[in-house]
Formats: structure tokens, C-alpha cells, sequence
């Protein structure tokens, strides 16, 4: 087991080496002088000797190599540089987007595992009943809906229409569950979907049979053993959900008006401000690499029957 998340914790280095390599490649290889694109951004016309000096000042005159190394090792002291448009630490907006947009993950995350995982239980257990057709119904209509319509949807109604609360732009808690809703709406079907089938895979097996036969309680077969093995498929797919959760909410985001990384990586790309997402980049690639460890790990705690490799 410890030499087992020890390798994985090794190989990391390497994906995160490769990563960084691509990132710093967004700038190298961008169209336009980022030394314009750095005096635009702060208001100062782009003379040529305005362009020295920013070139100089950035080391953008040193070899590729050099340029990378330099960047690399603020990297691995957390410092991302400066903003091109604000010209301020971006290291400080990430800690604050990223709590932003970790907040919304977790209200989303909440609100999917405690819709789906209770209706894909039921359904399985139920088939064919009013709960499943329900659950069904939820699902179809969860993959059917776009998660922009969705999100316009609730704006109108909460925001326009009944005045209930200031829907745009806060961060406050009774108002992030209108987004985190919408965040979580389009995973749920799939989830509901994914632990019905589980569960009817599940239940049919001899040692459920036989745990029954033992004379456990109804409650104590499903959760402790059924829902237990049917999980394991599933926590794949969620450490996926988690890392699309953080990282691919800018629609929802946009939405709302929501001060997440994803309207601060957009905000970058439309104003080419490249060391923002070159530190986007870097930090959605540590949180999925990171959560990937964490459920192998989780794997081989609820089943240490799997085999190590």
C-alpha cells in the first residue's frame, strides 16, 4: 500500500513537467508581442524604447530554456508572476478565485450526491414503481436541459420576477445555491443512472443473498454491503465530476456573474493576459492529478482485495 501511493505520488512529477511545459508554450508560442500586450494592458503607449524595457524587465531577450527555468522556479515558490492588465501579484486573486470557485463545487457537490445517491438507491430497490419512473423522469430531463438555459431560467424567475434576492454577482451563501444548482443539474442524471445499474448489479450477488439469508436487517444489507461494492465504479467518475466542478464552471459562472476562476480565466483569455492562465492551467492540472490520487486511495481502502500495481 505505501509503496503503492508512493509511486503514484512520483508520477505526478512527470505530468505536472509536461504540463508546465505546455503552459509556458501558451506564451511562447502566442501571436503578438507580449510586451505590447503588457503596456496595453497598463495604459503606457508602445514605443520602441517602452518595448526594450518591458522586454528586458520580463527577460524576454534570454534564451527559451532560460525564460522557462526562471518561470518554473517561481512556479515552485507559488508565485505565478504579475498580471499583464493589473500588473498585481496573481497569486493572491488565485488563492481568493479558487476559494470562490471551491465553495461553489462543494454546494454543488452536496446537492448532487444528496439528490442522486438517495433516487438511484430507491430506484434500484423499486423497479418499475412511481420512484423509479420519478428518478427516470429526473434523469432525461437533467441531460436534456442546458446548464446556461437553466441558470437565465432562475435569474428570471428569483432575480426578475418574484425579487427574492440579488441573484447577480454575490458570493453569499443563500444566494450560491442558485448556481450550484445549476452546476450540479446536468451531472445528476447520469449519477442516478449510474447507481441504479450498480445497485441492480449488486443486489443480485450471492453474498447479499447471503447476508440476508444471516437474517440482516434490510438497512444493514444495502448500505453496508450493496452500496458499498456498487460505489466502487462510481468514485472514478466522481473524482472526474470534482475536477469538472472546480475547473469547467465558467458557464455557470458567466451566469451569474459569479467571481469564480472561470470568469477569471476568461477575463484573461479575451484580454490575452497570459501568465493568469498559464497559473489556471497550472493549478487545475495539480487538483486533478491530486484528486485522481486520492481516489485510487479511497479505491483500495473500501476494496483492499484490489490488486497493486
Amino acid at each position: 500500500m505505501k509503496k503503492y501511493v508512493l509511486k503514484k505520488i512520483l508520477s505526478i512529477i512527470p505530468i505536472m513537467l509536461v504540463v508546465s511545459i505546455i503552459a509556458f508554450g501558451l506564451v511562447t508560442l502566442s501571436s503578438g508581442n507580449i510586451a505590447e500586450i503588457v503596456l496595453r494592458g497598463s495604459g503606457v503607449k508602445a514605443s520602441e524604447e517602452s518595448i526594450r524595457m518591458v522586454t528586458e524587465r520580463l527577460g524576454l531577450d534570454k534564451p527559451i530554456y532560460i525564460q522557462y527555468w526562471n518561470w518554473l522556479k517561481g512556479i515552485l515558490r507559488l508565485d505565478f508572476g504579475k498580471s499583464y492588465m493589473s500588473g498585481l501579484p496573481i497569486t493572491n486573486d488565485l488563492i481568493f478565485r479558487s476559494v470562490q470557485s471551491a465553495k461553489l463545487a462543494l454546494y454543488g457537490l452536496i446537492i448532487l450526491v444528496s439528490t442522486a445517491l438517495p433516487l438511484g438507491i430507491l430506484s434500484a430497490l423499486y423497479p418499475k414503481s412511481l420512484i423509479d419512473k420519478g428518478a427516470r423522469g429526473l434523469s432525461f430531463l437533467s441531460a436534456s436541459l442546458p446548464g446556461f438555459w437553466v441558470g437565465l431560467m432562475i435569474l428570471y424567475l428569483f432575480g426578475v420576477k418574484l425579487k427574492m434576492i440579488s441573484v447577480i454577482g454575490s458570493e453569499d451563501s443563500s444566494v450560491i445555491i442558485f448556481p450550484a444548482f445549476t452546476l450540479a443539474l446536468g451531472s445528476i442524471g447520469s449519477y442516478i443512472r449510474l447507481i441504479r445499474i450498480n445497485m441492480l448489479e449488486v443486489i443480485d450477488k450471492s453474498y447479499i443473498k447471503a447476508a440476508r439469508a444471516k437474517g440482516l436487517s434490510e438497512k444493514i444489507v444495502i448500505l453496508k454491503h450493496a452500496l458499498k461494492n456498487a460505489m466502487l465504479p462510481i468514485l472514478t467518475k466522481f473524482g472526474v465530476t470534482i475536477g469538472a466542478f472546480l475547473g469547467g464552471s465558467t458557464v455557470v459562472e458567466i451566469v451569474f456573474s459569479y467571481r469564480g476562476l472561470g470568469t477569471y480565466v476568461m477575463s484573461a483569455i479575451t484580454n490575452k493576459d497570459f501568465p493568469v492562465i498559464q497559473a489556471y492551467v497550472i493549478l487545475i492540472a495539480a487538483v486533478i492529478v491530486i484528486i485522481n490520487l486520492l481516489v485510487d486511495i479511497l479505491y483500495i481502502i473500501i476494496n483492499p482485495k484490489i490488486e497493486l500495481k
